[in-house]
């Protein structure tokens, strides 16, 4: 399946979910952050050139609004119109939430969690992506 996007938390639960596997996440009251639609990270890029700030090393990308991990999941199974098989399990991993300060100075404008989702979502659902 190509979906263009791959290697990740969302875009891996994504392929399970559109197969109707099951699938097991952690820390569901836990706050998530870590997505980025392409057209922000395109954005970005170009305001980042244009800037030529060449004294920063390292740039973290985000999304605003942060949402619970259940909150997301929700939203993907509804928005896909699949019958949610989550199993919720609790670990000792520690949560995390993209700091994008750094961007923000330099201008970039993120969209919410929920607006990215969304956008991933419906992207996947247009090209009818094949197993």
């Amino acid at each position: 399946m190509d979906i263009n996007s791959h290697s990740n938390f969302i875009s891996d639960s994504v392929k399970k979910i559109l197969i109707n596997k099951r699938i097991t996440v952690s820390n569901p009251d836990t706050f998530f952050n870590n997505i980025v639609y392409v057209n922000s990270l395109v954005n970005f890029i170009i305001k980042f050139i244009k800037t030529k700030k060449s004294k920063i090393n390292v740039i973290n990308l985000g999304s605003s609004n942060k949402m619970k991990i259940k909150e997301i999941f929700d939203f993907i199974y509804i928005k896909l119109k699949k019958e949610n098989k989550v199993d919720w399990i609790k670990t000792n991993k520690n949560p995390f939430i993209i700091d994008f300060k750094k961007a923000l100075k330099i201008g970039y404008k993120p969209m919410t969690v929920k607006n990215s989702l969304s956008k991933y979502l419906s992207e996947i659902k247009k090209r009818k992506f094949i197993i």
